[in-house]
């Protein structure tokens, strides 16, 4: 078992966080990005809604008193399962999927929270991903009856408001430590293409995507560390924002092997 080295980014969600097998998947941008930074933990959950997921939060997130890395990174993406219409077991209301993710973004946050991520609030940042479009054309009859636009649409609705009441100017107000961001990757899809064939480029099969979809969310998550997150210790082109955990091999000196552990690094938000 490895030591808690490194701090990690978790990636919390269905099948969208979940892909490792298309080129550029939100998982294989960040852990490139990331590389010798952060360690990228998946836990995605291909199928699930945020109804099937609330139950695993307990298995997923460490509890204080167990030996945990910092998680200076959460995504959270669900919706799209969520977003299916009766008679699909998936379906879910729209009053619970907004306390299913207010309960993950309160057991991120809050003081009193028993789960480790909320004991360095300096640290945290967490991004709340809407679903993107589905593409009827590419589905099945059966994913045109149960995957709609129109449904799918007031559960981006939930992501981004619950977005803005937790961002900049909500909850806490400007003093809180920790950050949540938005990720309106169904409105950046629908800036570049609409909602029509336009999209048939970014999905497999209506519902995951593919290399070009993962692209847009890509360029959203660039943005957010550029502006609203700029200087919260993302910015892996950074040095002085994001420094290597361990130094390149060239910085230790060749007489002193212990000079490697002298070197470790860590952002100014984990230097209390």
């Amino acid at each position: 078992m490895a030591k808690t080295f490194m701090d990690c980014a978790i990636l919390f969600g269905d099948s969208l966080t979940n892909r490792q097998d298309v080129p550029g998947s939100w998982h294989e941008q960040l852990s490139k990005a990331y590389t010798k930074k952060l360690d990228i933990l998946n836990r995605g959950f291909g199928g699930y809604t945020s109804k099937w997921a609330r139950p695993l939060f307990d298995e997923v997130f460490a509890r204080k008193e167990e030996n945990a890395p910092v998680a200076r990174l959460v995504s959270i993406w669900f919706g799209t399962n969520d977003a299916t219409s009766l008679p699909n077991p998936q379906h879910n209301t729209i009053q619970d999927f907004q306390s299913n993710l207010t309960h993950f973004l309160t057991s991120l946050t809050s003081p009193s929270s028993p789960y480790a991520a909320a004991q360095n609030p300096r640290a945290l940042n967490i991004v709340l991903i809407t679903p993107p479009p589905v593409y009827a054309p590419q589905m099945d009859e059966r994913g045109r009856r149960e995957r709609t636009l129109e449904r799918t649409k007031e559960f981006v609705d939930v992501v981004k408001a619950l977005g803005a009441e937790w961002g900049p100017e909500g909850r806490e107000g400007k003093g809180k430590e920790w950050k949540v961001g938005v990720l309106d990757l169904w409105g950046a899809m629908e800036k570049e293409v609409g909602l029509g064939d336009g999209l048939a480029p970014y999905f497999i099969d209506g519902i995951h995507m593919t290399t070009k979809g993962y692209a847009v969310l890509w360029r959203l998550y660039v943005n957010l560390i550029k502006t609203d997150w700029k200087g919260r210790g993302l910015d892996w082109k950074d040095e002085q924002d994001l420094p290597r955990r361990a130094a390149q091999f060239e910085k230790i000196d060749p007489n002193r092997p212990e000079s490697a552990v002298e070197l470790l690094a860590l952002p100014e938000c984990r230097r209390m």
